[in-house]
């Protein structure tokens, strides 16, 4: 265990800037290469026209359904696994890594089942139309499918993340996605294997991955477990996962529902539309992938400061998250801008609509995400803390609140215009609404601080 508790000693007396960078840096470069699996795919069958490209963008937003299990169990399991070890308590943490991981599994298998045995509908449900059906219809059978194995990557991701073992995390989803990026055109072309390789290609690559995390978990140097023995049906327990875990299951149901949404509101628009903006959300999940991952090496070390007691680095480490992120957004958000026409013409054939409709809204996309950061540092903070409610609340509000209802509403205005420029006002929305709760819970913290000093 001597390496697990230079880990823990890292969390509790590094420098908060190079723990950050220790954390954030292996998980952003994981989650940047997992954001790499649809940005390529994306690349590779765009060669083969718009209709397989459209058809691949419909399956996009179930991603999100995956990630949002295996962040409800993963992330919850996160937040409570770093405060248990710094307050010491590690045979709950066992119980709380194997708990989550087989819960998650076991809740995708049965979500899983329920869309294969529903294809048509999911699909139409998402906007295939009858041109892009059957490409949809192979290539989403294949990945709904590869979704257990996603879901248990990313729960195991979240897990290992939690004790600061991040660059463990980081090499296994580095393989997997260098896999996949030889395997796509072996797979698509050499093999002739069309949308469908695309998929397999996926799944082997997140195979890798799983395989990876297993062997760690089974035989490394670390706290926690995957063993059935430490398997427990706590309702105690499952509240506390939940607590945490819940807000961030709502971001991705409702972040794939608005990608979902968004693919309705242009089907009007015709299959170019749904093309460019698909290529659009795959180029940002890019910046918001990297996001997560560097909030994830973020929360840990909050969670573990916070269970210690030590609040001055809870306090510094979030402005410093806070200060970072947003430059590397507004860094990432000036060359979308600058580059937009290259950038997309490197994901289409198609010289016309869809160069033109990626082009803008690949603008406006990049200048509605700069203060991104704010946002998620913010509300990671409150997860990390242990406070739900104000979690909940801002994972909700920009999607659910803000970006669905002004989608629709600036679409029956503006038209595609409308659509292309309805993140930003939602973007501006969000960032206020974390920045008022997060200055309420600082004058809540003094208060209370100021009345325990007058006892």
């Amino acid at each position: 265990m001597d390496q697990a508790k230079q880990r823990l000693k890292m969390l509790s007396e590094e420098k908060i800037s190079k723990a950050l960078l220790k954390l954030g840096i292996p998980t952003m470069v994981g989650m940047l290469v997992s954001a790499l699996y649809n940005v390529v795919d994306a690349f590779w069958v765009g060669m083969l026209g718009v209709v397989p490209l459209a058809a691949v963008t419909i399956i996009y937003p179930l991603t999100m359904v995956g990630m949002g299990i295996g962040m409800l169990f993963g992330t919850g399991a996160n937040s409570n696994i770093a405060r248990l070890l710094g307050s010491k308590e590690y045979g709950q943490v066992r119980i709380y890594s194997a708990t989550a991981v087989f819960s998650s599994v076991a809740a995708i298998i049965i979500i899983v089942t329920l869309m294969l045995f529903n294809l048509d509908n999911v699909l139409g449900f998402l906007g295939a139309s009858t041109e892009s059906m059957e490409y949809a219809r192979g290539y989403g059978s294949i990945f709904i499918a590869g979704l257990v194995v996603n879901v248990y990557d990313m729960t195991m991701n979240n897990i290992l993340v939690a004790e600061g073992n991040s660059a463990r995390s980081m090499r296994a989803m580095l393989m997997a996605g260098l896999a996949n990026i030889v395997l796509d055109p072996l797979f698509i072309f050499v093999f002739q294997g069309g949308v469908e390789g695309a998929a397999y290609a996926t799944l082997a690559a997140r195979l890798l991955a799983a395989g990876m995390y297993t062997i760690y978990i089974l035989w490394g140097d670390s706290y926690l477990s995957i063993s059935p023995s430490d398997f427990k049906m706590s309702v105690s327990l499952y509240k506390n996962i939940f607590e945490i875990g819940i807000p961030f299951l709502f971001f991705q149901l409702l972040n794939g529902a608005s990608v979902a949404l968004t693919n309705v509101a242009a089907y009007p628009f015709g299959t170019a539309a749904i093309a460019a903006m698909g290529i659009v959300n795959r180029i940002m999940s890019m910046a918001s992938n990297t996001l997560i991952g560097f909030i994830k090496g973020y929360g840990p070390l909050v969670g573990y400061n916070h269970g210690a007691g030590k609040e001055k680095r809870v306090e510094l480490a979030t402005r410093t998250a806070v200060r970072w992120s947003t430059a590397a957004l507004v860094i990432f958000g000036a060359v979308c801008i600058v580059f937009s026409q290259s950038i997309i013409a490197l994901f289409t054939q198609d010289k016309g609509a869809v160069l033109e409709i990626g082009s803008m809204a690949l603008v406006i996309v990049a200048i509605s995400i700069m203060p991104m950061g704010i946002q998620a540092v913010i509300n990671n903070y409150f997860l990390a803390m242990g406070k739900a409610r104000e979690g909940f609340i801002l994972s909700v509000f920009f999607q659910g609140a803000f970006y669905i209802p002004l989608l629709f509403l600036m679409r029956s205005v503006w038209g595609l215009n409308g659509i292309i420029w309805a993140p930003l006002p939602a973007e501006i929305l969000g960032t206020v609404m974390a920045v008022y709760l997060w200055r309420m819970d600082r004058k809540a913290s003094v208060k209370l601080k100021d009345a325990r000093a007058s006892y």
